[in-house]
C-alpha cells in the first residue's frame, strides 16, 4: 500500500508513522527528503528525521524489513531549492545510515541521472516528478526486493 503524500516531508512522515506501523507491514520502502530541501530544511535535519523514522519503525514494528531508497535527481536549474549536490550528499549519508542499521540501500539516483547528475528528461516531463517510463523503471528496480 502506497502511503506517500504529494508535498510530504520527513516531519509529516513522523507525525503519521504509527498509522503505518500499527498494521505491522512485512516491508517498508522509504524515499523522502526532496521536499524537505524545498522547505528550507538542512541536510543534517533531514538525516536526523530519517534516523527517527527508522528507529520508530524498528521499535513499533520490529519484524518489518526496511528499504532505504535514494532521493532521485532533479533538473536543479529549474528546481533551485532541490540541488543535486544536496541530494547526492543526502544519498551518501543515507547509504552510510543503511549500513549502520543493517538495512538495504537502493540507489535510484544513478539510474535516473544523466552524466551531469541531473534528472534524465526521458523519465520526467517537469524535471522533478517522474513520468510513466520513470515509474516503470522504479518498479523494475524494487520488484526484486518486493519478491524476496
Amino acid at each position: 500500500k502506497n502511503r506517500g503524500i504529494g508535498g510530504d516531508d520527513t516531519d509529516g512522515i513522523l507525525e503519521r508513522l504509527s498509522e503505518v506501523t500499527e498494521s505491522h507491514p512485512a516491508k517498508i520502502f522509504i524515499m523522502i527528503g526532496t521536499n524537505d530541501l524545498a522547505y528550507g530544511k538542512s541536510v543534517d535535519y533531514i538525516l536526523d528525521n530519517y534516523r527517527k523514522i527508522i528507529d520508530t519503525i524498528q521499535a513499533q514494528s520490529p519484524q518489518t524489513t526496511l528499504y532505504i531508497q535514494s532521493a532521485l535527481p532533479t533538473e536543479d536549474a529549474i528546481h533551485t531549492t532541490r540541488k543535486n549536490t544536496d541530494l547526492m550528499e543526502i544519498n551518501q549519508l543515507l547509504k552510510l545510515l543503511a549500513e549502520e542499521k543493517n538495512l538495504t540501500y537502493i540507489d535510484l539516483f544513478s539510474l535516473f541521472a544523466r552524466e551531469d547528475n541531473k534528472l534524465n528528461p526521458e523519465y520526467s516531463l517537469d524535471g522533478l516528478h517522474i513520468n510513466g517510463q520513470g515509474y516503470l523503471m522504479w518498479k523494475k528496480v524494487i520488484q526484486q526486493y518486493i519478491n524476496e
